[in-house]
């Protein structure tokens, strides 16, 4: 904590004589570091990167892009308690939960699930496409930039297939910061809870981004990695004690 008050206050004091945008870069443990050594830590691939821009700066600061840990005995019993009694989540279980910006308006959410093309910010541009329609007009949309959009009936089945993949001994959850108008009775039984009072990202955030995915064993030790998109075969494995450990030590 004391590291990031200094980082912060340094920023501001460095910032606060310049008219033009600085770009600043920050390690892992927010100290201010040469953009050669930034470079260096950047092309070993442990690390993702955290932007954050005000006003006069663009910071640019290092993350692990995965990390392994223990919980300290008390918190990963009270997290146990808590999670047990406030979402009757199986805490003697290893916890493979995934973390979620929002969940989406059902009442907006399309009757076939398609693409939605987006403009240079990510907005939405209205423009709505079938599956069909995208693959047949690829050379067209592809270079446009898109996000793919699940219906109501669609959503449901991944849920299903998802739990499918890690079957009873693993308890997949999925934790979201907004609910955008999901009826919350149609989520919980299957594992969707908000992170009321930051539960979570408090325990797991690096001050900066949240990790997209948290795995907990039963006696606190835990991985957290920032993307969960095609890791579905390592997350599995890494339930695995003896190849968690493997792993851990390699890193």
């Amino acid at each position: 904590m004391k590291n990031i008050l200094l980082f912060l206050s340094l920023l501001f004091f460095l910032n606060s004589f310049s008219q033009h945008k600085k770009i600043i870069y920050g390690d892992e443990y927010f100290n201010i570091i040469s953009f050669t050594n930034y470079q260096k830590k950047l092309n070993s691939n442990l690390f993702d990167i955290a932007k954050i821009e005000n006003d006069t700066a663009i910071i640019k600061k290092l993350r692990y892009a995965s990390y392994y840990g223990k919980l300290k005995t008390t918190t990963n019993r009270q997290l146990s308690k808590i999670l047990n009694k406030r979402f009757n989540i199986d805490t003697t279980k290893t916890l493979l939960i995934h973390y979620i910006n929002s969940v989406p308006d059902i009442k907006k959410m399309p009757k076939e699930s398609g693409i939605e093309l987006l403009d240079s910010l990510n907005n939405n541009t209205g423009i709505f496409l079938t599956k069909s329609k995208f693959k047949t007009d690829l050379k067209k949309y592809s270079s446009k930039k898109h996000k793919h959009v699940l219906s109501k009936d669609d959503f449901f089945k991944k849920i299903k297939r998802e739990r499918k993949k890690f079957g009873k001994k693993i308890e997949l959850i999925h934790f979201y910061k907004t609910n955008n108008g999901f009826p919350i009775k149609k989520l919980n039984p299957y594992n969707y809870f908000k992170d009321d009072n930051n539960l979570l990202s408090r325990l797991f955030s690096d001050k900066t981004k949240m990790y997209e995915v948290i795995l907990i064993h039963p006696n606190g030790e835990f991985y957290v990695s920032k993307f969960s998109h095609g890791s579905f075969l390592r997350e599995k494995r890494l339930t695995k004690k003896s190849f968690y450990n493997k792993e851990k030590k390699a890193w």
